[in-house]
């Protein structure tokens, strides 16, 4: 069943935050992996992700213009990769996990 536009910008913005946080944890834990990725291979990794719902490169491409003025990502070239803000956020919220919910 296709997405409407909202659906599919709520849960692809979710799926590019969820893979760039994934990316750049293993980069912090000394993997092999790179805190970027060029936006052509996240773009096939979102169109395969979203099989059968109309992602067209414009579409992606606002989205990600948009997470990017939040501050979410950060765009150099034709990479993209979790802002600074955002990864700091992450940490945070993963140690007051970790503490048992307390601010």
């Amino acid at each position: 069943m296709a997405m409407t536009s909202v659906q599919l910008t709520y849960e692809l913005e979710k799926e590019i935050r969820r893979y760039l946080t994934e990316m750049r944890e293993a980069d912090n834990k000394g993997c092999s992996e790179r805190m970027s990725v060029s936006m052509l291979a996240l773009y096939t990794l979102m169109e395969a992700k979203f099989v059968g719902q109309n992602l067209s490169t414009g579409f992606f491409n606002k989205i990600v213009a948009d997470m990017r003025r939040a501050g979410i990502v950060d765009v150099s070239g034709s990479f993209v990769c979790l802002s600074v803000a955002a990864w700091e956020l992450h940490v945070q919220e993963q140690e007051r996990l970790l503490n048992g919910g307390a601010v």
